[in-house]
């Protein structure tokens, strides 16, 4: 569970990310999307996942407000867009945008972005980082390097700081 957040620009992030990740990232986000609205709104009428993952940092950042959630929808649907084939996460769009709009949340602005960017079992750790987006992008170029597999970006771009 984790939102990579390369650069503040939802697209941005999306664009940068492999191919590999691209899938899982459209589910987990889906899941902490749904999870906020279930969170918001626990009677909610919505077809959307069950609660999940309700107390990692990345699910509580997604409900801490109407801009986190617009943020992580938008970085949701530009991941979508950009790959090939369907998915099935995109069945919730419509509920998800329906809450974006019309949800009640705690607030309205964007808050700072919740840094996961560690794996303590691989010894990497960037969590403590002010600044987010290069702790995730020295993050993800650590799990790069680690993966005995080749990388693609087919549905995306290379980003130019990857080592």
């Amino acid at each position: 569970m984790n939102i990579f957040a390369f650069d503040p620009c939802p697209f941005q992030s999306a664009l940068w990310l492999d191919d590999i990740r691209k899938n899982k990232m459209i589910l987990e986000s889906a899941q902490m999307l749904s999870t906020a609205v279930r969170w918001l709104d626990p009677d909610t009428n919505l077809q959307v996942y069950k609660l999940a993952y309700m107390n990692h940092p990345c699910s509580k950042w997604a409900r801490a407000s109407r801009a986190n959630f617009k943020w992580l929808l938008a970085h949701m649907k530009w991941l979508y867009d950009q790959k090939s084939g369907t998915h099935a996460s995109v069945r919730i769009f419509d509920d998800l945008i329906k809450f974006s709009n019309d949800g009640e949340f705690p607030r309205e602005e964007l808050t700072p972005f919740a840094n996961c960017a560690r794996n303590l079992e691989r010894g990497v750790d960037y969590s403590e980082m002010g600044d987010t987006h290069q702790a995730y992008r020295l993050y993800m170029n650590d799990r790069w390097k680690e993966k005995k597999i080749k990388l693609t970006w087919n549905w995306g771009k290379k980003p130019e700081w990857k080592e």
